[in-house]
């Protein structure tokens, strides 16, 4: 078992991670963060349940216009390589959930997240081993999952939805799916 925390800081885990930092890449003004709603992150799987990651006990918190991550992530079942991930969302524009503007598709994510030129490499830098075995679990004590404060726009301000689904295998099968809810405020 591993155990993180801000001040060890030796080792971060989650794709769903990297998802968030879409919505606090893209922007130019302080004055608009992002909150995720306390439903936290939940599966998007037909059967409702987490498949290969079990992330229930895990959400992204706001603290001081930055984003950190709290909670347990545990691997369930064994994950093969290469493992694809892909970011969509959706926005809630007159009351209808529309397409949202911001979406990514990182074909092999173990070789992705060794990049140094990647918002998130800070938090995957020091993975020893990708894809990720059943059984590990990662513990995160407010962890920062950003380098900075969050920069968004009022354009940005409103209801998000961020949709992860990782698919497991060449011919693209989804093995999971997290889906979390979140809200731009004004600061």
């Amino acid at each position: 078992m591993l155990k993180l925390n801000y001040f060890t800081d030796k080792m971060h885990c989650n794709t769903f991670l990297f998802a968030i930092l879409l919505i606090s890449d893209l922007s130019s003004s302080v004055n608009y963060v992002p909150f995720m709603d306390e439903s936290g992150i939940q599966s998007c799987m037909p059967d409702k349940k987490f498949n290969r990651a079990d992330l229930s006990n895990f959400m992204i918190l706001t603290k001081d216009s930055q984003l950190f991550a709290n909670g347990t992530i545990k691997i369930l079942h064994h994950i093969q390589a290469p493992l694809q991930v892909r970011f969509t969302t959706k926005r809630r524009i007159l009351g209808k959930w529309v397409d949202g503007d911001f979406k990514r598709v990182m074909p092999n994510f173990c070789i992705t997240m060794r990049s140094p030129v990647e918002s998130f490499y800070q938090a995957t830098k020091e993975l020893d081993k990708c894809p990720f075995e059943k059984g590990q679990e990662f513990h995160f004590d407010m962890i920062p999952v950003t380098k900075k404060d969050i920069d968004t726009t009022s354009s940005l301000l409103g209801e998000w939805k961020l949709k992860v689904a990782i698919h497991y295998t060449m011919l693209g099968d989804m093995g999971d799916c997290f889906i979390s809810n979140w809200e731009v405020f004004e600061e």
